[in-house]
Order: C-alpha cells, then structure tokens, then sequence
C-alpha cells in the first residue's frame, strides 16, 4: 500500500508542473519513503533547522529517475514565503558575502541516503577556516534537531 508521511510539512508549492513538499526537520520515516524524489536539496536555517524539499509520485512517476528539480534558490524563496530564513541572501547565499552567518547553509542529500552534503553551487571560499567554523556549528545545531542524520563539509558532487 503506497501512502505518505507528511508529519513535519511546512507548505507544499506547485513549480514547474510538479507539486513539491517542504519538510521542517523531516523524520526518519520521512526520509525512507521511497515514494518520494532523491538529492533533495535542502537549507539549514541560523537555529539549525532543516528544511528539505521533496516532489511526490504522480501519474507520471518513474521510481527509477525521480530526480527534483528545484534549486536552493527557489527553495529559499518558497521558505521565506512562509516567513522563515530571512537572513538568507537569495541572490548571492553561494558567494562569500553571502548567507553563512544571518541565514545559514544550503546542502543536499545524495541519492536517498541521510547524509547531507554541501549544496553543489558553493566556491572554493567555502573551504577557508573562518567558514568551516560557521558551518559546523551550523551542522551542529542541526545535528541536535535530526540526531538521525549526517552532514558532511564535502560538496555533494565530489564525493
């Protein structure tokens, strides 16, 4: 029986034809559903906070190539829609003047795993010691809301 678990939906948005979830630190059940897209991006927000995007099956679900295509700008702008990530910089969260300290980190799952890595559009700036520090505390916050999850600094395209 297919079914979905939608305990900790924020909203859900209809872009680019597809109807998306957001998820607020999203369960671990949540996470295995297999109903559900792969490589979800995702926003840490300053309080540690996830907030995971996720389209849904539809008629014309593929289980085998579900692969979301909304962008961690689109997922900032939803949220902040919902009054939430405020600090974030939606036009520049990926440059080093961006969002790191007032809004928080953008990251990525890979595949369907409960690892989350850093979002593939961050630079080589990312890898200087004063962000490293930020982002690990961000991770950390976060790591106290999902105990059930994994973060880690390496871009989620070189692993």
């Amino acid at each position: 029986m297919k079914f979905k678990l939608l305990e900790n939906v924020l909203t859900s948005v209809t872009h680019r034809r597809n109807t998306y979830f957001i998820y607020m630190n999203p369960t671990s059940q949540e996470l295995r559903s297999k109903e559900d897209s792969k490589d979800n991006r995702a926003v840490i927000d300053t309080e540690g906070n996830l907030y995971m995007e996720a389209m849904w099956e539809s008629e014309n679900f593929d289980a085998d190539n579900l692969y979301s295509n909304m962008i961690h700008d689109d997922l900032i702008w939803f949220l902040q829609k919902e009054g939430k990530c405020p600090g974030f910089e939606n036009d520049d969260w990926w440059d080093e003047t961006g969002s790191l300290e007032t809004g928080g980190v953008c990251v990525q799952r890979k595949d369907d795993g409960f690892t989350f890595y850093l979002g593939e559009s961050y630079g080589d700036w990312i890898m200087e010691e004063e962000h490293w520090k930020k982002i690990h505390a961000l991770f950390d916050l976060c790591k106290k809301k999902n105990p059930y999850l994994s973060f880690s600094d390496k871009g989620v395209y070189t692993i």
